[in-house]
């Protein structure tokens, strides 16, 4: 069906474009709105000023602590730049900075106004008004009177803005206010509040790193003691010395022993593997090749013999045949030999295997002895190791003894390297105050999103609208050629009983292409309908204008089959009690009375003739066919105006007996749907449908070329 056909269609950019014109109405009021919008964003937001101060934090940059944790021995936090940071933006500390500056909530939100051009203060009032009333803000003078310090202090905290820097320990603080003098400020006392907590953090640390170290100092000392105690008492007689010996011997006796393990293991592996290669072969010779049979005089003579009986048996076999008696005794001879060198080699097996045993014997012997030799130096090692033990720990309370004592003596001089822990090294300068431009970044931002915003929504009303606009769409959802497209011209209509054919030049040229299309591709299409899918879809007016184009070239008929309406009929001024098809086809009346010459325009018109409720059966009777049949002796072309076809079934009886059927498309009226129901409807049929009609184009741009161009051929 065509409608699958449809749905598996892209959509180009070109319909996307199409799609957007057609619902451009919605995309100028969204672009006003969008512009309205960006300009109240322009002139309301105020201008902002960015104040920067630069400390350096000296932290250790292997570990990520300050030179306090070094000194600080277990009693401080380990500091890093993200607990730095957290602490500038901690409460506490800006809280103090409110104090210091007598600062509120009014004062961070006072700003200077921008100067608003007359013209476009009533718009945006308008949009004021508007958003005013979208916000509807809740009334706060009950919460800032109890929190009016919580207030400022996350107003602060939203103004302020810190970064850093790992490589040369620089943490930067911004703040970023209506107005510079406050953000100088602000910066300044930010840094100096800051500082100040470090020297109170340094003294704070310095009481504790002091009582600390002296208690720790203590501790290690008892310590010492009595890990020497215990180290005397295992001393005893100088056993250590004895116990290492006998480790280094053991340890010998272990590395030889493994040794000829590890030796005897890989020969008893490989003898194991040449002995599994000898079970898998009969053949003595390839049992003879391993490496575990040893040659012997007699295997060796066995085999002479061997190659001897085996010379002598060919040597017979050629001269006295296989059933010779010398040949048999000589085979006999010769499998006597090859039995006696199998008997030879499985007696090198049986010994080789006889000592192979014995080493496996062996193996599990020096196995158990290394076990045992293994748990005597573990004993061993487990003896010296309490021993040492209690030696590294006498050593680590006498080492930790003596770096906590040059701890104790360096935190007696913290107080001089408060300095090295955090210093400001650029406060901020007025002059150096950053104007920002973020009123011009976020119209402009607006107004991009606007547009954006407003092609979506064009394009998403227009996809919704299932009406066909223009020629892109109607092919892509017809699946049929577009014949012509007429333009959007006065109505021709101008009363009831009087018709004024249309003198516009572009709709003429494109009845006259559309006329060049029938004579040369459908000249073969004598009988042609007429068709819609719904009423008031301009059938009536192209079939009249075109039965006109085409009688300056060839003899025409019109016919009319709207017994419901009755257009042409009426439009042409045919009077209601004259003859027509209906009269026609029920044999009442010839085709002579029934016919309207129409000299003045140049072709003949056939009315509906007597009113019929349900024409229908008429329509589809044999004498429809007979008449239309008689026509087409007479005429060069039939042009047939049905009913709409989504209403009324005249126009599929009618059409079947067409040569062709052309559908009239609206622009801007006729949906989708009822024209892809129309076209299945005709398909189902068997209707050749040659194309469509699109009316009610827009066709301005046009118009001015062809007009310019009249112009420049009269000149």
């Amino acid at each position: 069906m065509r409608e699958q056909d449809k749905s598996n269609d892209e959509i180009d950019l070109t319909e996307i474009f199409s799609i957007i014109n057609n619902k451009k109405w919605i995309f100028i009021i969204l672009i006003i709105i969008t512009s309205l919008i960006s300009s109240y964003v322009y002139y309301e937001t105020p201008e902002t000023y960015t104040s920067s101060v630069n400390i350096q934090v000296n932290l250790n940059k292997k570990k990520g602590g300050s030179i306090l944790d070094e000194l600080s021995f277990g009693s401080g936090r380990s500091n890093s730049f993200g607990s730095e940071l957290e602490l500038i933006k901690s409460r506490k500390l800006l809280s103090n900075v409110v104090d210091i500056l007598k600062l509120n909530e009014e004062i961070l939100e006072k700003r200077s106004k921008n100067h608003i051009p007359e013209y476009i203060i009533p718009a945006l009032s308008i949009v004021h008004s508007t958003l005013s009333k979208i916000k509807n803000p809740l009334s706060k003078d009950a919460f800032e009177e109890s929190h009016i310090e919580i207030l400022t202090t996350k107003k602060l905290q939203d103004m302020l803005a810190i970064s850093y820097s790992e490589a040369g320990g620089f943490i930067t603080i911004s703040i970023t206010s209506y107005n510079a003098e406050l953000s100088k400020n602000i910066a300044n006392t930010i840094a100096n509040s800051y500082i100040q907590y470090k020297d109170r953090e340094v003294d704070l640390r310095e009481e504790k790193t002091l009582s600390w170290l002296s208690s720790e100092l203590r501790n290690i000392k008892n310590d010492i003691l009595r890990s020497e105690s215990e180290l005397k008492k295992l001393s005893g007689d100088d056993e250590s010395p004895d116990i290492k010996i006998m480790m280094g011997l053991k340890e010998d006796e272990l590395n030889t022993l493994s040794h000829d393990i590890k030796k005897l293991k890989e020969k008893l592996d490989i003898d194991e593997i040449y002995f599994e290669k000898i079970k898998a072969t009969q053949d003595p010779n390839i049992i003879l090749d391993s490496p575990l049979i040893d040659t012997t005089n007699e295997i060796e003579r066995t085999k002479g013999l061997i190659s001897s009986s085996e010379a002598k048996l060919l040597e017979a076999s050629f001269k006295y045949g296989p059933k010779h008696p010398n040949y048999k005794i000589l085979n006999e001879n010769l499998e006597n030999e090859k039995e006696k060198l199998i008997n030879q080699i499985e007696n090198q097996l049986n010994i080789k295997k006889s000592i192979f045993e014995v080493e496996k014997k062996k193996l599990k012997s020096l196995k158990s002895s290394l076990n045992e030799i293994k748990i005597e130096l573990k004993e061993l090692s487990h003896s010296e190791d309490i021993y040492l033990d209690k030696l590294r720990e006498v050593e680590s309370y006498r080492n930790l003894y003596n770096m906590t004592l040059k701890r104790f003596q360096e935190s007696q001089s913290i107080s001089k390297i408060k300095n090295e822990v955090a210093r400001v090294l650029d406060y901020a300068l007025l002059i150096d105050v950053k104007k920002n431009n973020n009123r011009y970044i976020k119209s402009i931002l607006i107004l991009f999103a606007g547009v954006i915003f407003s092609l979506f929504i064009s394009l998403f009303f227009g996809l919704l609208d299932q009406k066909i606009y223009n020629k892109s769409s109607l092919e892509n959802t017809s699946q049929l050629p577009v014949l012509t497209s007429l333009p959007k011209t006065p109505s021709s209509l101008n009363t009831p009983n009087s018709f004024r054919f249309s003198t516009d030049k572009i709709y003429l040229e494109s009845l006259y292409r559309l006329r060049t299309q029938l004579r040369s591709i459908y000249k073969d299409k004598k009988v042609i309908s007429i068709a819609s899918s719904n009423a008031k879809e301009g059938k009536s007016t192209t079939a009249l204008h075109l039965a006109k184009a085409l009688s300056e070239v060839e003899k025409t008929l019109l016919i009319d089959i709207d017994f419901r309406r009755q257009s042409i009929t009426n439009i042409l001024n045919i009077p209601k009690n004259k003859p027509g098809l209906s009269d026609i086809i029920m044999k009442k009346s010839k085709f002579s009375q029934a016919i309207t010459q129409n000299y003045k325009e140049g072709f003949d018109v056939l009315g509906v003739g007597t009113f019929l409720e349900k024409p229908n059966y008429l329509l589809s009777s044999p004498m429809m066919k007979l008449s239309l049949d008689h026509l087409k002796k007479y005429y060069d072309r039939i042009i047939i105006e049905t009913p709409p076809a989504q209403i009324f079934s005249d126009a599929e009886s009618v059409s079947k007996l067409s040569d062709g059927v052309i559908i009239i498309v609206k622009s801007g009226h006729t949906r989708k749907k009822e024209l892809i129901d129309t076209i299945n409807q005709f398909d189902m049929l068997k209707v050749d449908i040659l194309g469509t009609i699109l009316t009610k184009i827009n066709f301005s741009s046009k118009t001015k070329n062809y007009n310019k161009y009249i112009q420049e051929k009269k000149a």
